[in-house]
């Protein structure tokens, strides 16, 4: 699926949409979202510069030895397996 996103400021109630040309003879599905001035998104913004989360200090110097996807215990000690 491809998908466009578009803010636009209307005039005269008006919405003129140029789509690129891989939607030629496609069926397309229009939803139009009004942004009330409470909601107003600001098109210059920059994209966010969150600092990403980083692992716990307690962590450093650790090491993952083994298969951690397996099961700490052997199958035969579940009693649901049985």
């Amino acid at each position: 699926m491809e998908a466009i996103r578009e803010i636009r400021m209307l005039k005269d109630n008006i919405l003129t949409l140029e789509l690129p040309e891989s939607f030629s003879g496609t069926q397309v599905e229009i939803v139009v979202l009004c942004i009330r001035p409470n909601d107003a998104i600001d098109i210059k913004a920059k994209p966010s510069t969150k600092k990403r989360r980083t692992p716990s200090p307690l962590l450093t110097g650790t090491r993952i030895i083994g298969n951690i996807m397996s099961s700490a215990v052997a199958d035969t000690e579940w009693e649901a397996l049985s």
